[in-house]
């Protein structure tokens, strides 16, 4: 008795509630009954998968493993697979689904049955005898692919022109914590407005941030002061600080995103969506700070004014605060030392006084000439990143033309081989698209990042944030948080070259600025 194995595929959990199941279900015991079959498997997709994109051939889904088992041979010739319909397999690109899916499974020897409208056996032999039997899985496979991306763009459209009319109608209910959904008479959305008391918070937020605070601090002072939790949490915590922090929501901009190739890809932001509470100055200010991990596990009292910023002239690793306890009834004070030199991991071991570090750079940079330049470094970055999407795009429009000229995946891949985008993996024409898609996308994202960090070293923002630095460090009570903080945005590292005695400031916009280690200060 032949061997018959069964797949059953539905695009949304709903649709396991209908007849479908039990219709699918009955055809194909009929078919067995009828056929002298045996139905040894059903691989069955029913938590809903889409066909559209072939995600049900990918990870863990059911026909994956139908396709890898006729691989390892665990599915014999001579079986058979039976469907409702083929569009059951893939709403792929005709091509897509001879070449990834029919094409195996009928090579192995496995016969493919189709019950609907009436049953019909596609075999290697009748396929390779008469051409209409392609023709029809050609003709099934378009309709299918064209019935889905049909869906598909009309889901699009309709996001697209509510995403338009987004600042006076409400894309969701769902939204941030310190807003609120306002509704009409009949149910409609009609605006987003602010809750008073929970916008405080969030601003109160970004000032302690800013003042140099960490997220566990504001969680510490957050939860003393017993301010209400935004939903169900009973008490504050660092990741929803953290959440709130890096959220442009704040700033007034709703970010969407939308699923290519199963990855998380941003769409346009949409400015303007919510009601600002934090400039946008702020909010960057914060991410900088947030880039260079200047506030990760920091207590409101910081003892190294230098902390995540200070490095080894030697191996340009981090430099880190010790103390040293007291020898022969004398204290030997605090120290600056290499984390790799005191782990033992080869850097040269060299103390330096912390004190001496921390009075020489509260004289120098009271009075040390800072010049804001261009950010060269930041630009080049900026344009290398905008020829690499202007290459990404070049080679998608190249991909797109091979298709439309009915190129064959072999030839795609021989060419992408030359553009240095093809190492050896077996690939579809899908995930050729896609793939550069998701660069695109990637890249830009990278990009704005960047625009928005070269806005932040712009000579009258820096000017800004050196004279409060100033003001922080002339300062009879010294705030080692806030100046911290500062310098966090101003610089990239701060090297403590001992053998030079000299502070390096590395700024961010350029500039290298030297204060002396001075020992008598």
């Amino acid at each position: 008795m032949r061997k018959a194995y069964s797949y059953k595929r539905f695009s949304t959990p709903e649709q396991q509630k209908g007849f479908s199941s039990d219709r699918q279900n009955d055809g194909t015991e009929l078919y067995c009954q009828k056929n002298n079959l045996e139905l040894v498997a059903s691989y069955d997709d029913l938590k809903g998968v889409s066909a559209f994109r072939g995600k049900n051939t990918t990870g863990d889904h059911r026909l994956a493993a139908f396709l890898k088992d006729v691989q390892a041979g665990s599915v014999p010739a001579g079986s058979v697979l039976i469907v409702e319909s083929l569009d059951r397999l893939s709403r792929q690109p005709p091509m897509n689904v001879i070449i990834t899916i029919i094409g195996p499974i009928i090579l192995a020897g496995i016969d493919i049955v189709t019950l609907y409208p009436s049953p019909k056996i596609f075999t290697q032999k009748n396929m390779e005898n008469d051409p209409l039997y392609l023709l029809e899985i050609i003709f099934m496979a378009s309709r299918a692919n064209e019935e889905s991306k049909v869906k598909s763009e009309r889901g699009k459209d309709n996001w697209y022109r509510k995403r338009k009319e987004a600042n006076s109608n409400p894309l969701t209910c769902r939204t941030v914590g310190w807003v609120e959904v306002v509704k009409d008479a009949a149910g409609n959305r009609t605006r987003i407005e602010l809750i008073p008391d929970r916008a405080a918070v969030v601003r109160s937020i970004f000032v302690d941030s800013l003042a140099g605070k960490g997220q566990e601090s504001i969680v510490r002072s957050l939860n003393a002061s017993k301010v209400p939790c935004f939903g169900k949490a009973k008490q504050w915590h660092k990741s929803y600080i953290a959440k709130i922090l890096s959220n442009p929501a704040v700033i007034g901009t709703y970010e969407a995103h939308t699923k290519v190739d199963g990855v998380r890809v941003p769409q346009e932001p949409v400015k303007g969506y919510y009601p600002a509470i934090v400039s946008e100055e702020d909010f960057y200010r914060v991410q900088q700070k947030r880039q260079a991990h200047c506030v990760k596990g920091q207590k409101t009292e910081i003892k190294n004014i230098l902390s995540n910023l200070g490095k080894c002239p030697v191996c340009g690793g981090t430099m880190t605060r010790k103390y040293s306890g007291t020898r022969k009834g004398k204290s030997n004070g605090e120290s600056l030392v290499c984390v790799a030199a005191k782990v033992g991991a080869g850097c040269e071991y060299h103390s330096v006084n912390y004190n001496m570090v921390e009075k020489s750079l509260i004289a120098g940079l009271s009075t040390a000439k800072i010049t804001a330049t261009r950010p060269v470094k930041l630009m080049a970055e900026i344009l290398r990143l905008k020829n690499a999407v202007d290459e990404r795009q070049g080679q998608l429009d190249n991909t797109v033309d091979a298709i439309t000229a009915g190129k064959l995946v072999d030839e795609l891949q021989e060419q992408l081989q030359i553009t240095g985008q093809y190492d050896g993996v077996p690939i579809t024409l899908v995930q050729v698209v896609a793939g550069l898609e998701r660069d695109i996308a990637n890249y830009n994202t990278r990009i704005d990042t960047l625009t928005r960090n070269a806005k932040l070293t712009q000579p009258v923002i820096i000017k800004q944030q050196v004279t409060r630095l100033r003001a922080l460090v002339r300062s009879e009570d010294i705030d080692r948080a806030a100046i911290n903080a500062v310098l966090h945005e101003l610089c990239e590292a701060v090297v403590v070259d001992y053998n030079q005695m000299v502070l390096q400031f590395m700024f961010r916009f350029g500039s290298v600025v030297e204060i002396p280690l001075c020992k008598t200060i």
